[in-house]
């Protein structure tokens, strides 16, 4: 959870942000429920002129006089806008940045004179394109998609469910006796592809009367995947339709980020999506700072800041040597988390850090976060590192790469019970499940620390203080007998062992005996 202070200073604002296994950040949420913002209400006065261009599309043009049978919602106006599908079939509109779980709203009054219907040449399809290409390559919302409008548009206009859905405001639909006027409501995810859940229209129909047509409060509808609203008006007709009054509105829901990665950090920029004039998280992959657009031009170096180094996603490399690469030589110097961020994180240069089992030299079955350990190799290492035992054999024997988390079975030495634990990727271990049968097993568990990033500070040389107190954090590890058969067997192998190495110096010691006995060698 953080506090996220706004632009203004005004207000803190309570965030909490999800991250997955690796520490990278893929949600932010709002803590608290966000109010709803009502945009102005577009209604075409002179005097409103600016404010109306400046909130809503289309709201300067096509402006005519107030026909007298028009008595609105707002009471009566000088000015209203007209539409008709031979001279203005797309009206007044709004597009609105969501994420999943918003809701989007919408009021408007309109009025339809009395007379015969005319609904030739509609195509609803061409008029929505035309009108996305002008939205998209005008506005600048095409920033975050591949091309421009017409790119964009092209896609749209061979969706078979958005043809489906306008196939009745078409002429291919005929209704001789039914006005072709519509509120539409589309969806679209991020990169501009048309969303048919929660995408509708009202028709408007009603002659001789003005009506009003209000999708507020509970009427209001969710947005179902993170991308726009695109809310407007259109007549397929030749028959005039007056519009006042329109006026949008957008609930956020609580979230406000919502990222996918590339393997090595870099943002999948078509399925991810931050919500408009929030604030943005920069602590992102791994959870660390992003550099970007930090020039005055907009642009940036577009690295993560780990600290002491910085981390290229676009190459997967630092770019600088890692600290420990004399270590780890069979990987460049300049890799990032063994050439596979899938398993692996980075957070401070120092050497791989995993669970691993083993059977140790008095035949106990043991759990335990290891430094250098990140695969069955490496694991093998460590353990032949404890040394041989008297009869050749490693001390650390049978053993086998957990991973950075793990659920094994065992019990502590503090009497909290015998059961399943989480082996934490902090390393520590977390007690899941107690059942109290098998008290033959042993867990003693690290203590729950947060280890010193030595990459945010200076280096220091070995053998110092500090040095000192970060090893001895990281060498007080969680052991867990996992297994009480395997360590009974284990045990009563080394038993074996041991009475066969008495057996032989028993042996031994008889024929020193007889060869003293026998007078040979005379070294008394």
């Amino acid at each position: 959870m953080v506090n996220m202070l706004t632009a203004h200073h005004k207000f803190h604002t309570v965030q909490y942000i999800i991250k997955d296994h690796l520490g990278n950040t893929r949600m932010v949420l709002n803590a608290e429920e966000q109010p709803q913002q009502s945009y102005p209400n577009c209604d075409f006065e002179d005097e409103h002129a600016k404010e109306n261009e400046t909130y809503y599309l289309n709201a300067d043009k096509f402006i005519g006089e107030m026909p007298s049978g028009f008595n609105t919602s707002e009471g009566t106006g000088a000015r209203c806008q007209v539409i008709k599908n031979n001279e203005a079939p797309v009206g007044v509109g709004k597009l609105l940045k969501v994420m999943v779980t918003d809701e989007v709203g919408v009021k408007l009054d309109y009025y339809i004179p009395t007379a015969p219907v005319d609904n030739t040449g509609s195509n609803p399809m061409s008029h929505l394109i035309e009108s996305i290409i002008a939205i998209l390559n005008n506005t600048g919302y095409s920033g975050a998609m591949h091309g421009g409008g017409e790119n964009v548009a092209h896609g749209i206009d061979d969706d078979i469910a958005l043809n489906s859905l306008l196939y009745p405001q078409s002429a291919g639909n005929p209704s001789p006796n039914t006005v072709k006027a519509y509120l539409n409501i589309l969806f679209f995810d991020d990169a501009f592809n048309f969303v048919c859940e929660q995408s509708r229209y009202v028709q408007l129909s009603v002659m001789s009367s003005a009506q009003t047509v209000t999708l507020l409060g509970s009427s209001m509808i969710a947005a179902p995947a993170n991308g726009y609203a695109y809310i407007y008006v259109s007549n397929e007709s030749r028959n005039p339709v007056f519009i006042d009054n329109f006026q949008a509105v957008h609930k956020p829901g609580r979230i406000v980020q919502d990222v996918s990665y590339y393997p090595y950090g870099m943002q999948i920029a078509g399925i991810c999506s931050s919500a408009a004039n929030g604030i943005e998280n920069k602590f992102k992959y791994n959870g660390k700072e992003e550099q970007r657009q930090e020039f005055s031009n907009g642009s940036g170096l577009e690295l993560y800041d780990f600290g002491a180094r910085m981390q290229d996603p676009q190459l997967g490399r630092w770019w600088t040597i890692d600290p420990k690469a004399d270590l780890m030589r069979r990987y460049s110097p300049y890799n990032y988390a063994f050439d596979n961020p899938l398993r692996f994180i980075d957070p401070d240069g120092m050497e791989a850090t995993d669970w691993i089992k083993y059977v140790d030299a008095d035949g106990v079955g043991r759990v335990k976060w290891v430094d250098e350990a990140h695969d069955q190799t490496s694991a093998e290492a460590w353990a032949a590192k404890g040394g041989k035992d008297l009869n050749g054999h490693y001390k650390n024997s049978d053993v086998k790469y957990i991973g950075k988390t793990g659920v094994e079975y065992g019990h502590d030495d503090k009497g909290s019970g015998t059961g399943n634990y989480n082996l934490n990727a902090d390393g520590t271990a977390t007690l899941i499940g107690r059942d109290g049968e098998n008290g033959n097993v042993t867990v003693t568990a690290k203590r729950s620390v947060t280890k010193g990033t030595l990459a945010n500070s200076e280096p220091l040389a070995r053998g110092t203080a500090d040095v000192g107190e970060m090893v001895q954090e990281v060498t007080e590890p969680l052991s867990v007998v996992t297994n009480a058969t395997a360590g009974m067997e284990a045990i009563e192998k080394k038993l074996l062992e041991r009475l066969s190495l008495q057996n032989r110096l028993e042996a031994m010691l008889r024929r020193i005996l007889d060869a003293l006995q026998k007078g040979w060698p005379h070294w008394m």
